[in-house]
């Protein structure tokens, strides 16, 4: 047997009922006193209420946050929380539930194939609280259920960064392991703890009243001191005493700590039940949530819905899950009784019954709850079918610790009989960072490999190599791989495809990364693999731009982001990296204002990819663009967020290049020495060898050296840098470094060779619509440009970005006229001729000139009209 869930399992929507705020049950008692001790905890980020199961720590909670003026988001916990993709994925959509159209960037994010570090999703989403006008509540009901560390540390972060609007509560049998004494010494935790919860004498003899019970004063004092308040005790002992006529002997038969009494209580209480519906509450006890079809599947009963409704109409520890009443579960501490009584007495129903579950739901199409319950039935060779069927899947949505929890508790004989197992395994160790871990494996699996096999073993190697920036092993292992690959493994062999252009681009290959990127996405689009192919045609877009062929770079990514928006929320996250791209040829061409905008859409979630220059060059557009559009404070702010994020993402390329970016965000607004410090610990020399590893670090220290007037060794480094983009086919680098060697010639005097360098570069930069490359070097280009504008063969062109620079120049440049030249200019816009100016300045015509001159140099302008006019603009005229 097969199981096909696929792609249509991976879109399933997360289950609602985890959702809801629970309902109260019918004899449900107010606690005032509770409700006004929690109201004093709005000034702490963390309210937690702990103590063992049935102490009313839910239902306290509930009447509390029904009061707040606050909305509130509950998500109720359970085992396979312990996933911190799946717990965000929840966690969102509990944000979700209140507030339309929260976070979907970071949940689109966290279903892509490669999931951002957990800090980075949490980083997201507090950025997405913060920017809510609203209190907000949310809940995080059984927290106990809460063992794996990675989802603790995440807790840890988004408790301690939350913003001011927000309220964190959670409850649970245990206090969780959230660096508590921290929170406490600083103010941001209030607890409510088991002495807090118990009923007191009142709450006893309310709650006893309603179910039609009266005892004498002594009773009730025993009552109270065998259950010392524990509200489910209370509860169980009230469902016997409405049926026991010896009130005193049964209450003083009691014994011993809470534990007995349940035992005791659950015992009678199901004694009480006909011999049916005892059976029905065991069999069912095994399931997380109940459902009256999934009931029937595994009992066999056709009543199970109406078993379910009686249940909850009799209050026996059934708690309804949605307001339609179909989805239920049982009071934790009695699932966890009926689950040990029926282990007890028929031992060998259980895995039957698990059995049973895992049918049902893969006749649904839920694969996690299906192999869960394989699991536990012990069916492994169900489980390992099943996995092997959707665990890619299950991958690409970010949830591969999910899959890891299921191979860690498959036997390892039926691992080795499985091959495909093994390559999951092998993905595994990829995802997790352990690449020692992973050639042992892969090792061990490729002793007795059949060839297209060992093709998957050869392409987890090259995958491996790549990510660690390893070119010539990740190349050779990719060509190995594909010798070797089966014909019709379609998505493995334009993955490896996809590997080996990047790994081209790592090293700034274009021309043979091209070709692998089209064979990639040929390949893909064969195999009907929709999000590969966007992801090798996305990719062959930002080849496009390196070569500097941006318009059809530009549509390409239109064509993507198309087919993205035609998928709508099935588009694979793929598209915030093309917006990114896109972003990048609308700057360059000087569309500012567009770029910005799809950027601040997009850029949330860029920082999920694991690729460090998709991060990079969506940061560093953005942060440029906000400059030019004269928003430096957004702009700055926008650094420190890049900053944020290569913090929480140990990559030491990515700390290299965020501080390059730094120091260039720190040129552009004249902090010399701020750049200087940089260039201090970078570790890098204009006089080491072209290389396209930390280029753009280079080109920033060319940029400071520049900038201090040291320009010989910089022409010198640019020389070296350009041959080797030029042989790398790069020419929108070459395009960038010879305007920066020409500014370099022009502030060491050599104009001449800056005029020819950067003819060259206009030549180069002409038909495809070069703007920012040579603006963003802004005034030691500007007299180069004048130069052609004047005479060279590229004058439009020339006057293009004068006019583009005049802007940024114009304003600098008018605050160096002298006062002299001032009234020069007054007198020029009032129709003075050169003599009469110098008569009425008593100076001479040579003198007249020589400010004149200056005008027009300063203003950018070549006539009088034109320089009155940009007078006039800049407010130097009356």
């Amino acid at each position: 047997m097969s199981y096909h869930f696929g792609n249509a399992a991976a879109s399933k929507h997360l289950l609602a009922t985890k959702l809801y705020i629970p309902q109260p049950s019918p004899h449900h008692i107010q606690r005032p006193h509770l409700i006004q001790r929690l109201n004093t905890a709005l000034r702490c980020k963390l309210v937690l209420v702990t103590a063992p199961a049935g102490f009313g720590k839910t239902s306290a909670v509930v009447d509390w946050v029904k009061q707040l003026a606050f909305i509130t988001a509950w998500l109720s916990l359970d085992e396979a929380d312990n996933d911190p993709n799946r717990f965000m994925a929840y966690l969102i959509a509990s944000v979700q539930n209140i507030i339309e159209g929260f976070g979907e960037g970071v949940l689109a994010s966290l279903q892509s194939s490669d999931p951002p570090p957990q800090n980075i999703i949490a980083t997201l989403f507090i950025n997405e609280l913060s920017a809510s006008s609203r209190q907000l509540a949310i809940v995080l009901d059984g927290y106990q259920e809460i063992s794996a560390p990675p989802v603790h540390e995440l807790m840890g972060f988004l408790i301690e960064h939350a913003p001011p609007n927000v309220h964190w509560v959670i409850t649970s049998r245990t206090e969780p392991p959230l660096s508590l004494a921290r929170l406490r010494v600083r103010g941001y935790l209030y607890e409510l703890q088991t002495e807090d919860l118990r009923f007191n004498q009142d709450e006893t003899v309310h709650f006893l009243q309603q179910q039609g019970i009266q005892l004498h004063p002594a009773a009730l004092q025993t009552l109270i001191e065998r259950t010392e308040g524990w509200i489910a005790g209370i509860q169980l002992a009230a469902l016997y005493l409405q049926r026991e006529p010896n009130v005193n002997a049964f209450l003083e038969s009691f014994h011993g700590d809470d534990r007995y009494i349940g035992d005791y209580l659950l015992e009678e209480a199901l004694q009480t039940q006909p011999s049916d519906i005892q059976q029905f509450l065991l069999q069912t006890s095994i399931l997380e949530r109940l459902h009256g079809d999934l009931c029937a599947a595994i009992t066999g009963r056709d009543d199970a819905q109406r078993v379910l409704e009686s249940l909850d109409e009799a209050n026996l520890f059934i708690v309804p899950l949605d307001n339609r009443r179909q989805w239920f579960r049982y009071h934790q501490l009695f699932a966890e009784l009926l689950r040990a009584r029926l282990s007890r007495l028929y031992p060998q129903q259980v895995a039957e019954l698990h059995r049973r579950a895992s049918q049902w739901y893969q006749q649904q199409g839920l694969p996690i709850a299906c192999v869960r319950h394989a699991l536990l039935a012990g069916d492994y060779e169900i489980a390992a079918e099943v996995i092997e069927a959707v665990a890619m899947s299950i991958i690409t949505r970010g949830q591969y610790r999910t899959v890891r929890g299921w191979l860690e508790q498959l036997p390892d004989d039926i691992i080795r009989q499985r091959p495909q197992l093994g390559i999951i395994t092998g993905w595994m160790h990829i995802y997790n960072g352990q690449f020692e871990a992973l050639e042992h494996h892969l090792n061990r699996l490729a002793s007795d490999a059949a060839p297209p096999l060992q093709g998957k073993i050869t392409a987890l190697r090259a995958i491996a190599a790549r990510i660690n920036e390893d070119v010539p092993q990740a190349l050779a292992f990719g060509q190995q791989a594909l010798d070797t690959l089966a014909a019709d493994d379609y998505h493995m062999r334009s993955t490896v495809l996809l590997n080996s252009g990047q790994a081209y681009m790592l090293a700034g290959d274009v021309q043979p990364a091209m070709e692998h990127l089209q064979q990639a996405q040929a390949v893909a689009e064969e195999g009907g693999i929709i999000s590969l192919a966007l992801v090798a045609h996305h990719n062959i877009g930002r080849v496009r731009y390196r070569q500097g062929l941006l318009h059809e770079a530009y549509q390409i990514y239109r064509e993507a982001l198309a087919i993205c928006e035609e998928m709508g929320d099935d588009a694979p996250a793929v598209k915030h990296m093309i917006a990114a791209g896109l972003a990048e040829v609308l700057y360059e061409w000087n569309r500012v204002e567009e770029a910005a905008d799809l950027l601040q859409k997009h850029l949330r979630l860029l920082s999920r990819i694991a690729f460090v220059d998709h991060i990079l060059s969506g940061y560093a557009i953005l942060i440029l663009s906000l400059l030019q559009l004269d928003r430096p404070g957004d702009a700055f702010e926008t650094m420190q967020r890049l900053e944020q994020t290569a913090r929480h993402i140990d990559n030491e390329r990515l700390g290299q290049q965020v501080a390059s970016i730094r120091a260039f965000l720190w040129m552009m607004v004249g902090n010399i020495p701020a750049t200087e410090k940089w260039a201090e610990s970078a570790g890098i020399s204009l006089d080491d060898e072209a290389t396209y590893y930390r280029e753009a670090d280079y080109l920033s220290l060319a940029r400071l050296y520049m900038a201090k007037g040291e320009v010989a060794p910089v022409i010198a480094m640019l020389a070296r840098f350009i041959a080797n983009a030029r042989k790398q086919g790069r020419m929108e680098r070459v395009i960038l470094m010879l305007a920066l060697q020409a500014a370099a010639y022009q502030i060491n005097g050599e104009q001449e060779k800056g005029v020819a360098a950067l003819n060259e570069a206009m030549q180069l930069g002409d038909a495809q619509g070069f703007i920012r490359s040579f603006v963003d070097i802004g005034e030691p280009i500007v007299p180069l440009l004048q130069h052609i504008a004047r005479h060279g063969p590229h004058a439009r062109y020339a006057s293009q970005l004068l006019s583009i620079l005049r802007p940024q120049t114009h304003v600098e440049n008018a605050a160096q006229l002298s006062a002299r030249e001032l009234e020069v200019l007054q007198l020029v816009a009032r129709g003075y001729s050169n003599r009469a100016i110098a008569r009425e300045l008593f100076v001479s015509l040579g003198t007249v000139k020589k400010h004149i001159n200056n005008i027009f140099g300063k203003l950018d302008a070549t006539n009088r009209t034109e320089a009155v006019s940009r007078a006039r603009d800049l407010g130097l005229l009356d």
